[in-house]
């Protein structure tokens, strides 16, 4: 990408998913199945927008900082537009 031409992006935390999963097998054994990582479980974050922060007001800003915040509470929900069916944990929040 170019630098200073993309205003947001999303990075993928897989540092926090491999330390989670390898922790809770180490604590709990393995458990087979598919998590889903987001944003309410850091498993991903919006980029820090290093060459493009300037270009956007301070008040989208916050407002991007509010939606990630209501993310992750979970008082907003993102619409799964991938297909896949969620199974019981993710549906009910269950984390493992």
């Amino acid at each position: 990408m170019a630098k200073g031409y993309v205003l947001t992006s999303v990075m993928k935390r897989l540092d926090n998913a491999v330390y989670k999963e390898v922790s809770g097998t180490l604590r709990d054994g393995f458990e087979s199945g598919s998590i889903r990582y987001g944003l309410s479980n850091n498993g991903m974050e919006l980029s820090p927008m290093k060459y493009t922060k300037d270009l956007i007001s301070s008040v989208t800003l916050k407002k991007l900082q509010d939606v990630e915040n209501c993310i992750r509470k979970g008082d907003l929900k993102v619409a799964d537009f991938t297909g896949f069916e969620q199974d019981e944990d993710e549906k009910t929040g269950k984390q493992r």
